[in-house]
């Protein structure tokens, strides 16, 4: 069955144009600032000049999956196939801290949204109690635990669905410590 069925659009609103960055620094850092921004919030809300790559959320598996891929299996790298995600991600997710960091109206705006390129990769899956109500986070019933993370093997896996012969594959180490 196709997952596309049980997907939702993945986006958020248009930064303002006044964003101002908390770092103390020359033209040249607040100009990289303001590209990052450009293009990290462009691709939050899939909007890549081309009219494509929105991301949706997957509700058979639990993740977020690029529209694209949903339809094209090798698209995107396999991104549908929860192929590179903690690389992919990985690089978003420290594009975004950075940016965060320099301006909190980011967090506002996008916080939610990187949270569940989060949520994808590094999960807690219910492991994770509220100490002051004892209840496990809201979360939880959309994500798995460490989809992954192999914790008998210790290190994350890069196939995501994709079958390996000699079972999953690690590619890179040096990409997968974003995660």
């Amino acid at each position: 069955s196709s997952s596309s069925s049980s997907s939702s659009t993945f986006s958020a609103s248009v930064p303002s144009s006044a964003s101002t960055y908390s770092t103390a620094g020359s033209s040249t850092a607040r100009r990289g600032y303001a590209l990052l921004e450009k293009y990290l919030t462009m691709w939050l809300r899939g909007d890549d000049g081309n009219g494509g790559k929105h991301l949706a959320y997957d509700a058979q598996l639990g993740g977020i999956l690029s529209e694209e891929g949903m339809t094209n299996l090798n698209a995107d790298f396999g991104n549908a196939r929860y192929n590179d995600h903690h690389f992919h991600y990985g690089y978003v997710l420290y594009a975004a801290a950075t940016l965060g960091r320099a301006n909190p109206n980011f967090i506002v705006q996008y916080g939610p949204f990187v949270d569940a390129l989060f949520y994808d990769i590094a999960h807690a899956g219910g492991i994770s109690k509220n100490p002051d109500t004892n209840s496990h986070d809201k979360n939880d019933i959309f994500f798995p635990l460490a989809r992954h993370k192999s914790w008998f093997d210790g290190h994350s896996f890069a196939s995501g669905l994709f079958p390996f012969a000699d079972g999953k594959s690690q590619e890179s180490s040096s990409e997968a410590v974003n995660c």
